[in-house]
């Protein structure tokens, strides 16, 4: 995969955005993550339930400009399609929707405790 630099990450990042959380917000490959499943076991998730996405986000990555996701799959092995798709599910922004995604609203506050200000007028 090409490595983008300065302002090229953020024109990918508005290609792509959808697309990757589309497939970050996919009910089995969370399930998948939170079970501890290995990595690998989301990538038949993502190519069955998100085909398009996964296939333009692997083609849009391999070049500055980006290929098509008919060039990329006529020059991508087999097995280095579910790698690259391991590559973006071990990125430690993929990783880090996973925590965020799972914290909840009631949860414990990890914020300090503040004293009440409050006046009593009794």
């Amino acid at each position: 995969m090409y490595n983008f630099t300065g302002e090229e990450k953020l024109e990918v990042c508005m290609e792509l955005a959808e697309d990757y959380f589309i497939l970050a917000a996919d009910p089995e490959i969370q399930e998948l993550q939170k079970s501890g499943k290995p990595v690998i076991s989301y990538v038949e998730p993502a190519l069955r339930n998100h085909r398009a996405e996964a296939l333009k986000i692997l083609a849009r990555l391999q070049s500055k400009d980006g290929v098509t996701v008919d060039e990329y799959l006529a020059n991508t092995g087999t097995f280095a399609i579910a790698m690259e798709l391991t590559q973006i599910f071990t990125s430690p922004e993929f990783v880090g929707l996973f925590n965020s995604q799972s914290q909840k609203a009631e949860g414990t506050s990890s914020g300090s405790a503040t004293e009440s200000t409050e006046v009593d007028e009794h």
